[in-house]
């Protein structure tokens, strides 16, 4: 009742079942299979604001990560249950209104996956430290205007909020090539290597994303490093490297294996293109409990006591 208060799905109060009405949810499929598999890839490389410098590989890598979901080898996902949004189509309204389509799409029996690959901006650029996703048509000028920002681009909690309190299934996967950029955000910032400087989310909103139960959140780095893109792969290292290890190891495997391999190669490639400038690249994976696990594909069993 309280209209300052968000409410959680009814169907995933209770890890237990118990919805707080005095009623029962749903018993998930048997074979603890999702019912149906929902996606949103978000890849945005061009921007309105001239002051936010282009990203080469964002696009690019949303579309490989989307290839492998529908994939009948891989994700197999249904084509129609993939939504994707590409540089100008990537507004804020836009991501917006495809959160709330997942969440009026997605029963608890199923499985939501979000991707998202662009800027991100640091905490420090906000009054209170948000980080923010820098959509196609987020404004910050010249000089970062911070009033810009917040009335522009789109709150990473905004996100971890439509994930944690409005998609109803127990089963979310969410991935995050986004960082904050120097040319991102001044032009003559100085940049520790060539090309963009990036940066991960913070702890804290990694924290708020993997809320409730069934949560797999995957970040391209750790907090404070940086987030790297290719000229040599055409992708950044994360994105490459996800989907690689979805394509060798299929959808069937679970996606703390297809971390794993992601992780491993990520941080060697970058250790060893960039060992002049002693960067490191760690992508970090963080879960609502300890033991959920899930894989993509349609034989995504899951073992997670939060989903069960």
């Amino acid at each position: 009742a309280n209209p300052f208060v968000l409410p959680t799905p009814v169907l995933r109060a209770s890890t237990r079942g118990v919805t707080g009405t005095g009623t029962t949810s749903p018993t998930p499929d048997s074979s603890g299979k999702p019912a149906e598999r929902w996606a949103l890839i978000v890849g945005i490389g061009s921007f309105t604001d001239q002051n936010i410098e282009p990203l080469k590989y964002t696009a690019s890598d949303a579309r490989s990560f989307q290839d492998a979901l529908t994939d009948p080898k891989v994700g197999s996902f249904k084509a129609d249950h993939v939504h994707s949004l590409l540089n100008d189509q990537a507004t804020t309204k836009s991501i917006k209104m495809q959160l709330n389509w997942l969440a009026r799409s997605a029963g608890p029996d199923d499985l939501v996956v979000v991707y998202i690959a662009t800027h991100g901006s640091s905490r420090d650029l906000d009054t209170i430290g948000v980080n923010y996703i820098i959509t196609h048509d987020t404004e910050i000028g010249a000089n970062i205007d911070p009033d810009s920002l917040y009335a522009t681009a789109l709150p990473m909690v905004e996100i971890a909020n439509a994930i944690a309190t409005r998609v109803k299934a127990r089963r979310a996967a969410i991935f995050l090539d986004t960082c904050y950029s120097g040319n991102a955000a001044v032009k003559d910032a100085k940049l520790i290597a060539p090309g963009i400087k990036n940066a991960a989310p913070s702890a804290q909103t990694l924290d708020h994303i993997k809320q409730g139960s069934g949560r797999m959140v995957f970040a391209a780095s750790g907090t404070d490093q940086e987030s790297l893109e290719s000229d040599t792969l055409k992708h950044g290292f994360f994105t490459y490297y996800l989907v690689q290890a979805l394509r060798q190891q299929g959808g069937s495997a679970p996606l703390s294996r297809i971390f794993d391999y992601t992780q491993q190669h990520v941080s060697q490639t970058v250790a060893t293109e960039f060992k002049q400038y002693n960067l490191q690249q760690t992508p970090v994976m963080s879960r609502s409990e300890d033991d959920t696990d899930f894989a993509l594909g349609p034989s995504a069993g899951v073992s997670t006591a939060g989903a069960l």
